[in-house]
This record gives C-alpha cells, sequence and structure tokens, in this order.
C-alpha cells in the first residue's frame, strides 16, 4: 500500500521493530483480510507520525545499551511497546493475572509482588519517559502518548 498520508511513515523503513497487534489479532480470529483493509489495516506493518521516529530511534538505542530493542505494536492512535530480546518479544506480566497485570505498580507489593516484571515496566517505562513519552491514561505499561513540550518543562526545571 502507498502510504496515502505523508505525515505517517512505516517503522520497519527506519530501523524500528514491530507488528500491528490489530492486523494480527484479526487474521488470529479469521477475519477477511478485506474487513481489516476497510478500517485501514493493510497488513502488519505499524504506521507511526513522522515526529514519533527520531524518539522512538533513541529509546531504541537506550534499550539496545542493555541487549533489548523496542517493539512497536501499535503506532497510530497511541503507542503500545514491548521489550524485544534474543528474537522475541518478552513477557512483561504473568497471563494468569488477566489485564490486572498491564497496570503500573500491580507487581510492586502484596500477593501478587514479582520484581522480574516489575522491573522490566519500569525500565522500559523510564526509558520510554527519558524520550518524551508519557504512560497513557489508562496507567498501562505499554501504552505511551508522545509528549515532548512535557519533556522539555522537566528538562528547564533542573
Amino acid at each position: 500500500m502507498e502510504n496515502q498520508n505523508e505525515n505517517f511513515v512505516y517503522i520497519d523503513e527506519y530501523g524500528l521493530l514491530g507488528s500491528n497487534f490489530y492486523w494480527s489479532k484479526g487474521i488470529e480470529i479469521d477475519l477477511p483480510k478485506e474487513m481489516l483493509k476497510r478500517v485501514g489495516l493493510e497488513d502488519e506493518r505499524v504506521l507511526v507520525h513522522k515526529d514519533l521516529i527520531t524518539p522512538l530511534q533513541n529509546a531504541d538505542k537506550k534499550l539496545q545499551e542493555k541487549g533489548d530493542r523496542v517493539f512497536i505494536t501499535e503506532g497510530y492512535r497511541s503507542n503500545d511497546v514491548a521489550l524485544w530480546r534474543d528474537g522475541k518479544k518478552l513477557i512483561l506480566h504473568n497471563k494468569e493475572d488477566g489485564i490486572n497485570g498491564y497496570f503500573i505498580d500491580f507487581y510492586k507489593e502484596g500477593k501478587k509482588k514479582n520484581e522480574q516484571y516489575q522491573k522490566l515496566q519500569e525500565f522500559l517505562i523510564k526509558t520510554m519517559q527519558d524520550n518524551g513519552f508519557r504512560v497513557g491514561i489508562k496507567r498501562e505499561y505499554f501504552h505511551f502518548n508522545y509528549a515532548p513540550s512535557l519533556l522539555e518543562v522537566i528538562n528547564l526545571k533542573e
């Protein structure tokens, strides 16, 4: 598909990793490709606004210092990201915990305390925040919005 909007670019053209969650989920549940195309999904490639490329590359570079990569699963309405290590997505929550494991600090204390998940989630969040992204309104560890003006305000205070 030729990109209809010059403000959006495919992340793979900039060395970033990812796969469109909604395309993959649609294929998994046997939705016809024609139906997916009607809602703007052409394939598994991830589109993001062109202004996000440099911050995403910077976050990816920082993660690579620790042997990880940014793996983007959605970039159009928000930025859903995961950690990528050794050719696969890292699991940052226990699937048995359901959606509760998606929320920041779920693993910090209490009966479900898990230092490994907590540290991985904090590492991803800090890396993204250090590059101008902010946690989404639902406070899930993988949803981010880009807010460079907030980063500028924080840097001015330091």
